[in-house]
């Protein structure tokens, strides 16, 4: 459950891992920020709006920033792992000792889309969800957080089963068979998120320290466990890949 605060300190610990995927949770970061402050702005009561009707303006203003904000955080999620943050997950697994076997081109588009089409409902549900949460203020901002850190949990085990040769269907099975791990660990992100945000400048840090924690996970057999058993092989004492027979 603690797998996302295992990966910052692990990320914090090699800063020759630092420049990519700092660069571009940057860039997402300040994406992200300027959408949800735009439309929040633009849909800000103004000051001659009071009363209850202030209030209802000031909740439609937040839910409507929310929902975007996580619309537009699962499009770019997947993107971002594929183009900057896929290196820092084999960078782990690799310091670890563990085989990268990556599928085909063609296969790994097609497992990765299967996994992208099986998690619609949570990337769609968790907008929606933002939304209607955004209305009671506060609450929205929790909503949206837990509903990233979701997101970032699947995306990021996606990526480190990925990088272990794991087909569509196995990392579907894997996520089933692991999802305790990756809601508490989500539950922790969010708060890890909130916390961060706090600080502005440590919301970069977020995303490696996810997909870092979940690569840690994989390579201490935590996740390859279950995975090598639905594709018939396993994993050795020291967390190493046994090719199945």
């Amino acid at each position: 459950m603690l797998w996302p605060l295992h990966g910052l300190w692990f990320f914090l610990l090699h800063p020759r891992l630092w420049l990519r995927p700092l660069l571009a949770s940057l860039t997402t970061a300040l994406v992200l920020g300027a959408v949800v402050a735009g439309i929040a702005w633009w849909w800000w009561p103004a000051a001659t709006v009071t009363g209850w009707e202030r209030w209802l303006a000031w909740g439609r203003a937040l839910a409507l920033a929310i929902g975007a904000g996580l619309v537009l955080w699962a499009v770019l999620a997947p993107l971002l792992m594929a183009l900057a943050l896929e290196s820092l997950a084999r960078a782990v697994l690799v310091g670890r000792g563990v085989p990268v076997v990556e599928l085909s081109a063609g296969a790994g588009v097609a497992a990765t889309l299967r996994v992208l089409v099986n998690t619609v409902p949570w990337r769609l549900g968790w907008p929606l969800a933002g939304l209607v949460a955004g209305f009671a203020g506060p609450l929205g901002a929790v909503v949206g957080a837990l509903g990233a850190a979701h997101v970032a949990a699947i995306d990021s085990h996606d990526t480190a089963w990925s990088l272990c040769g794991r087909s569509g269907l196995e990392r579907l099975e894997l996520m089933r068979r692991e999802r305790a791990a990756v809601w508490g660990g989500a539950a922790v992100a969010a708060l890890l998120l909130l916390a961060l945000a706090g600080t502005v400048v440590g919301l970069v840090l977020w995303m490696p320290a996810l997909v870092c924690g979940a690569a840690l996970r994989v390579a201490q057999g935590g996740g390859m466990a279950a995975g090598m058993a639905a594709g018939g092989g396993g994993t050795t004492g020291t967390g190493e890949v046994k090719q199945a027979d």
